[in-house]
């Protein structure tokens, strides 16, 4: 199979995945927000805290099913790019048999020593412990059924239907409005009310989605089944990509854990609050990466080693100049974003914000090598330096607390962290995949961030001449945003991603127009 460019390499695929996933975001921001307020109200700042706090395994295992999600769609992403259909096949009914096996384990080790650490070593008010209970059991069977989703959501992206993803999480989105006005006119402890309705929503996606893809992909189905060679295969690949996640898990969940122990149950509020404009923010970045990665496993299961570490470098590129317009406007501005959102903004929750954001820019970086490296099945030292990284910061984050260090210290020790992981990243997939070029990821990495260091200029001049204000904080996005685009266009694009972008957005535009034309050629 011949090389082919940047400007020829499934440039409209890509392009029309991440624009469905970039509205599914949008769309997530703007309700993610509002239902995020309304709950804040109505449970109070303790019941807030209880439910980020004991709800914490249901984020821990969603990193552990994202794993497990991304390892199933590699293999069956192989599959399809070397065209075996009984290959895809038989990948997925082994997936499914891991799958279902984990989930059986997650009950077991979640209703015991995880039940165990929840009743006796956090810090929770005595009379609110067994709210805490019915959120963390709801939390434990919400993780056991998404991991026996995970199959499913690996063929929806392994066969890029991001169209059908997205209107799933829309969906999910209009549900979770809906939760927000019952739990207002529904009596009774609103913390298990909140949570058992979202529960509720979480079983009705989790019943469309499997239903969407049965109809539409036959792989799907097929029962779960033992296959000696592809589970032997899956689960040694599972095994440390889950391994690497269940690290990464543990120092984020343990991040939460020790600033309960140290700080109490208002500094998990304000962790939770920043957490979720920081969540929403780098979703962004989430979307243009899981636009390009089936792309690139489909181009190294056909042997394209070159279109792999071209198509990763594109990837990293676009992260960092899509990130730029949303993180560095969101770190100026943080204080004015919390206050439109919130009201009342709890104390601490500033500073981790922008903490959290310029540290989450850093760390989708990190996210380009998982892909290159995890397209091939030889991922046992990447996961050995992965895990070695997570459990020191997690140490090095405990120490920090112990002398006496402010909370938010945590979020700096992760960009350092983050800086050791990319550095030894690079060296591993140097070692693994021939025609990889770190200068080129280098370069590209200090263009975009010496353009989105010059855009800084604009907002300093308006930060300046203006008081801290809803209106200010518009006017630094649009000038922001105006001097960066055109400086990246010019010094960071090349010359073929400029004119494939000119294509694509003239195909576009060509084809809005004659709809319209059509549509009032009817009417």
């Amino acid at each position: 199979m011949p090389d082919i460019t940047p400007n020829t390499l499934s440039r409209r695929r890509i392009a029309g995945n991440a624009t469905f996933l970039v509205t599914r975001t949008v769309l997530s921001t703007l309700i993610g927000l509002f239902t995020s307020r309304v709950v804040l109200q109505v449970l109070g700042v303790d019941d807030f805290g209880i439910n980020a706090l004991a709800g914490v395994v249901t984020g821990f295992m969603g990193y552990f099913t994202s794993s497990l999600a991304g390892a199933g769609s590699r293999f069956i992403a192989y599959e399809i790019g070397r065209g075996d259909v009984a290959g895809v096949r038989r990948m997925f009914a082994a997936v499914l048999f891991i799958h279902i096996a984990l989930a059986v384990v997650i009950i077991v080790a979640g209703e015991t020593i995880g039940l165990w650490f929840l009743e006796s070593r956090l810090n929770i008010p005595p009379e609110r412990l067994h709210a805490a209970r019915w959120v963390y059991h709801l939390s434990i069977i919400s993780a056991a059924a998404g991991i026996t989703q995970t199959p499913y959501s690996a063929i929806i992206m392994s066969h890029e239907r991001m169209r059908a993803y997205a209107a799933f999480d829309i969906a999910g989105m209009v549900l979770r409005l809906l939760i927000v006005y019952l739990l207002t006119v529904i009596g009774g402890d609103k913390l298990i009310v909140y949570a058992t309705l979202g529960f509720a929503v979480s079983v009705v996606m989790l019943l469309a989605n499997r239903l969407y893809c049965m109809r539409m992909f036959a792989e799907c189905r097929l029962r779960p089944r033992y296959d000696g060679g592809a589970t032997r295969r899956i689960f040694s690949y599972s095994a440390f990509t889950g391994c690497s996640t269940i690290c990464v898990g543990l120092c984020l969940s343990g991040t939460t854990f020790l600033i309960n122990m140290f700080f109490g149950v208002a500094a998990n509020t304000a962790v939770a609050l920043a957490a979720t404009v920081h969540g929403i923010t780098m979703l962004f970045a989430a979307n243009i990466q899981a636009a390009f990665r089936p792309q690139i496993m489909k181009q190294y299961a056909a042997g394209n080693a070159s279109n792999v570490w071209m198509l990763a470098c594109m990837s990293g590129k676009f992260t960092i100049l899509i990130m730029a317009p949303f993180v560095v406007p969101a770190i100026i501005e943080a204080p004015v974003i919390l206050q439109l959102w919130l009201g009342q903004v709890p104390p601490m929750s500033v500073a981790f914000l922008r903490c959290m954001l310029a540290v989450g820019w850093m760390g989708c970086l990190c996210n380009q090598f998982d892909t290159v490296v995890y397209s091939t099945e030889r991922i046992g030292r990447q996961t050995v330096w992965k895990c070695a990284c997570f459990l020191l910061n997690l140490a090095a984050i405990y120490l920090l607390f112990a002398c006496g260090s402010a909370a938010w210290s945590a979020y700096l020790a992760n960009g350092v962290m983050y800086v050791v992981l990319i550095s030894g990243n690079m060296v591993i997939a140097c070692r693994l995949l021939d025609g990889i070029r770190p200068l080129e990821f280098a370069g590209n990495v200090a263009r975009g961030l010496a353009v989105s260091a010059l855009g800084l200029a604009v907002p300093a001049v308006v930060c300046s001449l203006m008081e801290q204000s809803t209106a200010r904080l518009f006017v630094v996005c649009a000038l922001y945003s105006a001097a960066v685009l055109p400086l990246a266009w010019r010094f960071v694009l090349s010359v073929e991603e400029r004119r494939g972008i000119t294509a694509l957005a003239r195909d576009k535009f060509g084809r809005l127009i004659s709809i319209t034309r059509n549509a009032d050629e009817s009417a």
